[in-house]
């Protein structure tokens, strides 16, 4: 049967690959290992749009997602991306100007962001998150709920920081922000860049509650769709996130078209070999006398080893914030610690989870005076 692409409609779509089950809630906080281990769990069946590139699980359901209290999607304890969101908040406030008053965040998390927007602008900040958990924000007022179906008031600025990917229905949620908008108003859309997935076949960027995976083309082609004729985008992180400002005024759109079948194809052939390639590679390892400990404890930790034939091969994951310190990565027995646990130990390799964190870990590792072998 022909499944039409949800952001162009085209039906020039197929299945490109199909994942083992997975862990669904990723980045819920487990603190038992049975627990753990007796998490949902489904398989992703990843299918792509030819014409405009876009990929999504066809078979996900949103009832088994949960995103309430005990959910920690928080990379705030890192210093490299608190520098990220000041950086981002600055540029986000000069892209909307000194005259806007007021804006909303949709997914806000926990307000790090708006926290950080309270020192770039004098706007009124307002966020909607079921996940929220209260406190610590000097003047946003965060709402603990998902955006309410009729618009309490219209907003000349809204945001949604990697919110959209995680949406069933991407146009219809589109749709119903705009609702939330003044006729002149700007929307600001940022979600994980999914070219950049594609293209370094990126196995452990696949995460069950990401319904969605975007590029440039396909998400101005589902702006455009929804009324947003004025589309710019930015991509940042290092070409992982992708940030489009969407206006309802004309200006036509320079994106070049995705050609996407042949990248498809390596996508899916480099998928099916990711857990032997793994899996050999961490015995080779264990042959040597070494431990092997990953670094990140959330969704990619989560796809990452649970792909493999024997995840135990995993020593533990660290993780710098402590909130995730004793819980367990979704779906193993596999134990969340501080960096401490790794002072003076030598014969290590500590694998990054994200590779743009390699500098801030090697000066942890030399902080705690680990001779860690740190690998990306």
């Amino acid at each position: 049967m022909m499944i039409a692409c949800p952001c162009c409609l085209s039906g020039a779509t197929r299945r490109v690959v199909l994942t083992p089950s997975m862990p669904v809630n990723p980045c819920i906080l487990v603190r038992s290992a049975k627990a753990s281990c007796d998490t949902v769990r489904r398989p992703i069946d990843l299918h792509g749009c030819a014409d405009c590139g876009f990929l999504w699980n066809a078979a996900f359901d949103e009832t088994v997602v949960t995103y309430d209290q005990t959910y920690e999607g928080t990379q705030s304890h890192s210093a490299y991306f608190q520098r990220y969101l000041q950086q981002t908040a600055a540029a986000w406030s000069a892209e909307l100007g000194p005259d806007v008053d007021a804006i909303l965040e949709v997914g806000c998390g926990q307000g790090e962001f708006l926290d950080v927007l309270a020192d770039k602008t004098k706007a009124r900040l307002v966020g909607y998150d079921p996940a929220y958990r209260q406190g610590g924000l000097r003047r946003a007022a965060i709402n603990p709920e998902r955006l309410p179906a009729s618009p309490k008031e219209r907003f000349p600025a809204l945001v949604n920081r990697m919110t959209l990917e995680h949406i069933a229905d991407p146009f219809t949620f589109v749709s119903h922000m705009a609702e939330w908008l003044t006729d002149d108003g700007c929307l600001v859309t940022q979600v994980p860049n999914a070219e950049r997935m594609v293209t370094n076949m990126l196995y452990c960027d696949l995460i069950y509650e990401h319904v969605n995976y975007f590029n440039a083309f396909a998400l101005v082609r589902l702006f455009e769709r929804a009324g947003f004729e004025n589309n710019t985008c930015h991509l940042s992180y290092d070409n992982q996130h992708l940030t489009v400002f969407s206006r309802r005024s004309p200006k036509n759109f320079g994106s070049d078209k995705v050609i996407a079948s042949q990248a498809f194809d390596a996508f899916s052939a480099a998928i099916s070999t990711f857990r032997d390639d793994w899996s050999d590679r961490l015995a080779r390892i264990h042959d040597t006398g070494s431990d092997v400990f990953i670094w990140g404890a959330g969704s990619r930790a989560t796809t990452f080893i649970n792909a493999l034939r024997n995840p135990e091969m995993i020593a533990g994951a660290i993780d710098i914030n402590p909130n995730r310190t004793g819980t367990f990565v979704q779906g193993t027995a596999c134990e969340t610690h501080l960096p401490e646990i790794l002072r003076n130990r030598a014969n290590v390799k500590v694998i990054a989870m994200n590779p743009i964190y390699a500098t801030e870990i090697s000066c942890k590792l030399r902080e705690i005076s680990s001779c860690a072998e740190l690998i990306s």
